[in-house]
């Protein structure tokens, strides 16, 4: 007897044998799931992408915010690291020598910060200054003086602190 083959001869002993016929669906199939798999891929990528901008965005607010507050409590630092210092500024003002000439308005005030010098008031806006061991830069402008009437009340100093943060962005505050 031949060996029967299947494949061919899809009756046998009396039972027909149905062969299905392959028509590439699993292939189609297949398909629809790497294009769908892809998509959700780059779906997935985009929203990271927007994220890591967002994150940037914060920080930069951040750091440009910290520095500005830096500048407030970098220049009170100096103050009271040097107080004849302080005094021999509030004095130059009272007797307004810092202006050279009096001018109306009058011209604004910065404190110009050195890395091993007192600190000084100046009339040109001094170059932004590297606070030590931080990456800020800062400039300090002197806003006003309030004297008090009363001899028992001390003056109240109103600084405007400019930082730069990380990206360059500026931030100004009054303290």
């Amino acid at each position: 007897m031949e060996p029967i083959d299947r494949a061919t001869n899809p009756e046998v002993d009396g039972i027909r044998r149905v062969v299905p016929r392959q028509r590439g669906l699993a292939m189609f199939g297949i398909l629809i799931l790497v294009v769908t798999f892809t998509l959700l891929g780059v779906g997935a990528l985009s929203l990271a992408n927007r994220e890591n901008r967002n994150t940037g965005s914060i920080l930069d607010i951040k750091s440009r915010q910290s520095a500005a507050y830096a500048g407030l409590v970098f220049a009170l630092g100096e103050f009271q690291r040097d107080p004849a210092n302080f005094v021999a500024l509030l004095e130059s003002w009272r007797k307004k020598t810092v202006y050279g000439t009096l001018t109306n308005p009058l011209p604004k005030l910065y404190l110009e910060f050195h890395a091993t010098n007192a600190v000084k008031l100046t009339k040109t806006q001094p170059a932004a200054f590297t606070i030590p061991g931080t990456p800020y830069k800062i400039v300090v402008e002197l806003a006003g003086i309030q004297v008090p009437t009363s001899g028992t009340q001390d003056p109240i100093l109103v600084l405007r602190s400019t930082g730069t943060g990380r990206s360059g962005d500026q931030q100004t505050i009054v303290g």
